[in-house]
């Protein structure tokens, strides 16, 4: 009668180790989709940000602003170099000094062309956002054409 209970706790043993292991590779594999959930919920976050600015400095291109002097004032924290205004933003997306920036906003004006060959096109402006060198997001506008009073 021994015999057959101790057969009968081994094979108790066997079936908790089997339950033990079937229950640690669900966890595993919950861990992984939690750790991607955060990752997914991370980008969305830092891409919808991104495309906010842009689309604001966009809205200050097209409201008036026709150079990257002009456009400075809209933009605290900001540097103007040739026709490119630079914003700085730190890790929660507040304006920053340039050595304390995670992510940039760059406004790149490009002047319309006209030659004999070439209809004349109109100035356009080049939005991106950046994090470190990798783009978020980009944006180009083509600026409206302003009346000379």
């Amino acid at each position: 009668m021994k015999k057959y209970e101790k057969q009968h706790s081994g094979l108790f043993l066997i079936e908790l180790m089997i339950s033990i292991l079937f229950f640690a590779l669900a966890a595993a594999l919950c861990l992984q989709l939690f750790a991607k959930a955060s990752l997914k919920s991370t980008q969305s976050t830092r891409l919808t940000h991104a495309v906010l600015l842009a689309e604001s400095a966009a809205a200050a291109v097209e409201g008036g602003s026709d150079s990257a002097e002009a456009l400075a004032d809209y933009f605290p924290s900001s540097t103007v170099t040739a026709k490119t205004l630079t914003v700085y933003y730190d890790k929660d997306w507040q304006p920053t000094a340039p050595e304390e920036a995670k992510y940039l906003l760059q406004i790149t004006y490009e002047d319309g062309s006209a030659s004999k060959d070439v209809m004349v096109t109109l100035p356009t402006a080049d939005i991106q956002v950046l994090q470190d060198t990798d783009s978020i997001y980009e944006l180009s506008i083509t600026c409206p054409k302003r009346s000379v009073p």
